[in-house]
């Protein structure tokens, strides 16, 4: 994968990341469990895309589809803090990226 798709790979995760922690507690809020297993399964494309781990992604499916939203809650909480981790660090990246300087 070349430097420019990837770099633009992450900008769009950096964008959506957010977005997807807040609904996710909104889904918990609703107890909208369809919601919620479809929405941990659609972030599992680009972790995956970006070769991240999508153990949480799946359990977070699971636990939807099975109406357990009690155990939903905490894995949604892991889940928060390994993005928000793994955001700051490629926030960390692509600032770090020099510029390509036209010839």
């Amino acid at each position: 994968m070349d430097r420019e798709l990837l770099t633009t790979l992450i900008e769009v995760f950096l964008q959506d990341g957010p977005s997807y922690l807040a609904q996710r507690r909104n889904d918990l809020k609703a107890a909208d469990r369809v919601a919620l297993a479809r929405c941990a399964h659609t972030i599992k494309s680009p972790l995956g895309t970006l070769g991240l781990d999508l153990a949480l992604a799946d359990e977070l499916e699971s636990l939807g589809k099975q109406r357990k939203l009690d155990k939903a809650a905490t894995v949604t909480d892991r889940l928060a803090r390994e993005l928000e981790r793994v955001i700051s660090q490629l926030t960390s990246w692509t600032t770090a990226i020099p510029e390509e300087t036209a010839s």
